[in-house]
């Protein structure tokens, strides 16, 4: 037993580590391909959407939430403290060349992370009509 739990957590270490970074971001450079880049095209339009309608004075209907707490509860869910923690990590072992390369895998992780909502909607809809 000793040595199939070795033999795991040999393969998890191996598994989580280049391989799945490589998988992540071709994921996200074929998507940004696929999407014709829409992260860099529609910057403007994904600001103002999400940052410029925070502080209007809509009035909201019942049982709606307002654009500020949708976004709060956006990134409370997507980042954490281990998020934080390895932001700081990174750029104290890999220097500031570090933040661009997280800015490049990022661009790219936004084109994985507008396609993830986006395909359940389309198959909720279609298995569950």
């Amino acid at each position: 037993m000793e040595g199939f739990i070795q033999a795991v957590e040999a393969f998890s270490a191996w598994l989580w580590g280049i391989p799945m970074m490589a998988v992540l971001v071709v994921t996200g450079v074929f998507l940004s391909f696929r999407l014709r880049f829409f992260q860099v095209k529609y910057i403007g339009y994904i600001i103002k959407q999400t940052l410029g309608k925070i502080f209007s004075k809509e009035e909201l209907g019942e049982g709606t939430i307002s654009p500020f707490q949708a976004l709060t509860s956006a990134l409370a869910s997507t980042l954490g403290a281990g998020n934080i923690a390895g932001v700081s990590v990174a750029i104290y072992y890999g220097g500031p060349g570090a933040v661009f390369w997280m800015w490049v895998v990022a661009m790219m992780g936004m084109a994985t992370k507008f396609t993830e909502p986006r395909c359940s909607g389309i198959s909720s809809t279609s298995v569950w009509p």
